[in-house]
């Protein structure tokens, strides 16, 4: 049977094990509960034990917490506190003008934290900027700008034709001015504007532009055409251009329709003749990777004395006879060290970049050349057959 002397024995630690078991939290309680021992005065600190003597010499011994046993306690439901709303507040201002009239009417803002006074503030003034610039804007766009040159073209508007009806005296007048030799074309053109609404002249001036608009449109639309197909523009921006200004001079002059296909003629004869400018072609070189062979032991031999053969009346090497250079007639790049003229189609070693550096006058006096000629054909040709390729990939 447990006793109070049992527990004041126990180490610390294991009554605290203990303590766990609820068996020997009820025996304790019930040992603590027992009349015996509340009968005994009870001095401060932990119950005294009847059944020994010496209990009452002994001093008394202080009970701490972890002696006692603690009954749970339930947890307490703690009810949401709900949150504060604030209250409404107004603020009120009368814009004014700057002889202090109102500027309509007064302004008022509902609000209930500072933060909030002030978004919406920043959302008032911002409505008002937009409102501003977009005012300002369409009154700037509505008016004409002034300091146009007066030369400049101005739209008319689209012309609307249609019928003018005369009255039976217009009629009337206008057969007597048909009949009559001086009243002849005015009455010609009363007539024809009764028909169409516009006058003669006018009608005239709006065919003619009608009619080169449509020739404007259809000659962009013929070249881009024909320029994808050919692969015509380089994508150099000077070169391009210049081509383009040579290829429609000499259409014009030759009085050739802006068509696909008088696109196609004169381009291959203005690349035949020389005159379109080609872009640099850049010839790229791969370079072989070098392969890598195993290196193998050398084995030293012995060597052999090497007897020098013996020659008796040893002719000596015929030098080769230089030949004086002859002018070739190009320019110091493209010129031959041998003398040999560098048009001559066995030893000709020029490229399209050589012939691009050449002067207008040199290139004019090689094209006399028929084997020059034979080149340049022969490098375009080749350029245009490796764009193509690319293109093609």
């Amino acid at each position: 049977m447990l006793t109070l002397q049992d527990l004041d024995n126990m180490p610390s630690d294991v009554y605290r094990k203990k303590l766990e078991d609820s068996a020997f939290c009820a025996e304790v309680d019930a040992l603590l509960k027992s009349p015996v021992v509340a009968a005994q005065p009870q001095p401060e600190g932990e119950p005294v034990d009847p059944s020994m003597p010496d209990r009452a010499s002994q001093p008394p011994i202080r009970r701490t917490a972890e002696h006692v046993s603690v009954a749970p306690v339930a947890p307490v439901a703690v009810a949401p506190v709900a949150p504060v709303e604030q209250p409404e507040l107004t603020y009120e201002y009368q814009p004014m003008d700057e002889f202090n009239r109102p500027l309509g009417g007064k302004q008022v803002l509902k609000y209930r934290t500072p933060d909030e006074l002030t978004k919406k503030l920043v959302e008032q003034n911002t409505s008002i900027l937009r409102q501003l610039r977009k005012v300002s804007r369409e009154a700037r766009l509505n008016q004409p700008t002034a300091g146009l040159p007066t030369e400049a073209e101005r739209f008319t508007g689209a012309v609307e034709f249609k019928e003018k009806p005369l009255t039976a005296d217009e009629r009337f007048q206008l057969t007597q001015d048909l009949n009559d030799p001086e009243k002849f074309a005015t009455a010609r053109d009363r007539l024809l504007e009764s028909a169409v609404g516009v006058p003669p002249s006018q009608l005239r001036d709006t065919l003619n532009k009608q009619q080169m608009d449509i020739l404007q449109l259809r000659a962009k639309e013929n070249f881009l055409m024909f320029s994808k197909d050919t692969n015509f523009l380089t994508g150099d921006n000077a070169t391009d251009k210049e081509n383009a200004t040579t290829l429609t001079d000499w259409m014009f002059k030759n009085q050739l329709a802006p068509t696909v296909d008088n696109f196609n003629l004169a381009s291959s004869k203005l690349r035949a003749e020389g005159f379109l400018l080609e872009a640099p072609v850049v010839q790229q070189v791969v370079v072989p990777t070098p392969a890598v062979v195993p290196v193998q032991p050398v084995v030293p031999q012995a060597q052999e004395p090497v007897v020098q053969p013996v020659r008796i009346n040893e002719p000596a090497p015929v030098q080769p006879k230089r030949q004086s250079q002859v002018p070739s007639g190009l320019n110091d790049r493209t010129s031959s060290a041998s003398g040999v003229s560098p048009t001559s189609s066995s030893t000709i070693s020029l490229t399209l970049a050589d012939i691009d550096s050449m002067s207008a006058d040199q290139y004019k006096k090689n094209m006399r050349n028929p084997d020059f000629k034979s080149l340049v054909n022969r490098l375009q040709k080749e350029a245009d057959d490796k764009r193509r390729q690319r293109a093609n990939a």
